[in-house]
This record gives structure tokens, sequence and C-alpha cells, in this order.
């Protein structure tokens, strides 16, 4: 009985019974008896549905799933704009994802590449749906999915040409901007070449499309400094004759706290750029951890050398905004 106020405890208690051990989930024919009950139990239930019944199902329906991951995500968005919480269903998808992964990647791929897709034609009621699902995905592409990779930077320049989609889910920006900061020091070899010269232009647009849209912008602000301050950190050699990028990157934040320090961007902004500016400065001492003074003093006078290519060009654009 859909209306029995035990229900939600049930089908919660099954689910996690399969998670704790997979070999105590039905064989394929009581699965799909159960698979069509919840779904059965979905298509009649009222518009005032219960929400512990939905995210028991849900639950419950994901660790029982063994079909095409794009079914299961068009399930989830649904329910997502039904306005039941992330925080509360996302585990079903994360399972099933890894699950999908212990035995190859073509399923994975696949759903990689729609969800990426889907990016250019998300109806504005599914993007915040769409942008966990995004991020579940580009956390577990792994070194030996070489597609994976390739669709990785590909995710990258369409999440960069249609960030203007996504305006108005800014949470689930800061959390793909978050997972982009870790995911550039903990699996250095997903970046490319191109996917870091995206960064650049990609974390810009982010801030002007946030600033247009008249809200508070600091987070935004510093999250995207946070992913140029590890790109110098990790993967600084892949900017050597790429020194406009920095300048630019710079420049252009000078200027956005310069137009709206009154309203949108706050000292902690200004903080974060400085720390930026420091971090470009510093030498990389990453990855080895026997420096004599020897090869420090080479580090830093390499570094100084380096710097009277960044200098001119933001010392221009400081003295031009302080005027």
């Amino acid at each position: 009985d859909m209306k029995s106020p035990s229900l939600p405890w049930l089908l919660r208690c099954l689910y996690l019974i399969f998670s704790f051990d997979s070999k105590l989930k039905p064989k394929s024919a009581s699965r799909n008896q159960i698979l069509s009950k919840i779904m059965e139990m979905q298509r009649e239930a009222p518009s005032g549905v219960d929400q512990d019944l939905l995210i028991s199902s849900f639950l419950l329906y994901s660790i029982l799933y063994d079909d095409k991951l794009e079914y299961l995500f068009a399930h989830y968005l649904v329910i997502r704009e039904a306005g039941i919480d992330a925080e509360l269903i996302i585990a079903g998808i994360e399972q099933i994802v890894d699950r999908y992964l212990e035995d190859n990647y073509d399923k994975f791929n696949f759903a990689f590449s729609n969800t990426i897709s889907s990016l250019a034609t998300c109806p504005v009621g599914f993007c915040a749906g769409l942008l966990e699902l995004y991020n579940v995905l580009i956390g577990r592409v792994s070194k030996d999915n070489k597609i994976g990779i390739h669709l990785f930077a590909m995710s990258i320049s369409e999440f960069y040409t249609n960030i203007d989609r996504f305006k108005e889910s800014k949470e689930g920006v800061l959390k793909v901007l978050n997972n982009l900061q870790l995911l550039l020091t903990s699996k250095t070899w997903l970046f490319s070449q191109y996917c870091i010269e995206l960064l650049f232009p990609m974390c810009l647009k982010m801030n002007l499309v946030f600033l247009e849209f008249h809200v508070d912008c600091n987070d935004i602000f510093s999250a995207t400094l946070k992913i140029t301050s590890n790109i110098i950190f990790a993967h600084r050699i892949k900017l050597s004759n790429r020194h406009h990028l920095v300048d630019a990157i710079i420049c252009e934040y000078l200027a956005l706290l310069s137009r709206h320090q009154e309203d949108q961007l706050a000292a902690s902004s200004a903080r974060s750029l400085a720390r930026f500016i420091i971090n470009v400065c510093e030498p990389n001492l990453m990855g080895n951890h026997s420096h004599n003074k020897n090869e420090l003093s080479s580090k830093v006078a390499t570094l100084k050398k380096n710097l009277r290519k960044y200098v001119p060009v933001v010392m221009v654009k400081y003295i031009h905004i302080s005027t």
C-alpha cells in the first residue's frame, strides 16, 4: 500500500541491505518485478506524494537498476525538479556509476557523452540536477580511460560555452568549480594543454555571467581564483610562453574589483586576487623536497626573469584603474 507510513522505511531498509552486500540482491526476474512496481508507484503518485517515499524508492531503484545510465539520470532530474534535495539521493547515482565502472568504461563514457551534449540544451528546471550529474562523472574519470579523458576535455569546452545557461544554479556551479580545483592537483594527467588554456577564459566568463546576473559574486570570484592558483601550482610548465593568459586574468580581475567593489565584490575577493598574484610570483617547489640554496636561488632567478613578462602589463592596468 503506497499510503502506508512504513513503506518509505521498508524501501530504505532494502536499499541499505542491498548496498551492504550486493549478493543479497534479488535475481533478475524478481528484480525486474520490484523495479516495475517502483515505477508504477511513482507514476500513480499524486503531486503531493510524500518526499520520503520518493527518496527511498529512488535509492532502491538505483541499487537494483542495470540498464543505460541515461534513463536513471533522467529519473534523477525529474525527482530533483520535484524539489528533492540532491544530498538525499545523489548517493544512488554515485553507487551505480561506481558499479558500472567495475565492468568496463563503455556505459560510463556513453552516459558522459550524453551528459556533455545536454549542457547546451538542458531546460532551466533541470540545470541544477544536470550539474550534479556532471560533477559525479568528471570526478570518476580514470587514467586508463582514454576516451573518458578526451570527453573530459570536451566537457570543459561545453561547460565554458554554455555557462550562461546555469546562472540560476549558482550552488551547482560552485560544486563543479570546487571539484575542478581538486582535480587539478589530484589528477594532473586529466588536464591537457588545451584544457589548461581553456580554464582561464572560462573562469573570467564565469564571473562576468554572475556579475551581470546581479548576485553576490565573492564565492564565484574566489573559487575561480583557486582554480587558476592550482594551475600555477601543479601545471606551471604548461604556461611556458603563455604568460598572456596570466596577464589577462590578473588585469581583468583587477578591473572587475574596481567596477564592483561597492556591490557584488568585497574585500575577501581582493585578498583572493592578492594570493593568486603571490602564487604567480613564488617559485614552484612541488615534487622535490631536497632543495639546496643553489637550486632555490636558481629557481628564484629564473622566476624573476619570467616576471618581467608579467609586470609591465599588470602595472599599466593597475595605474589605469587607480587614476
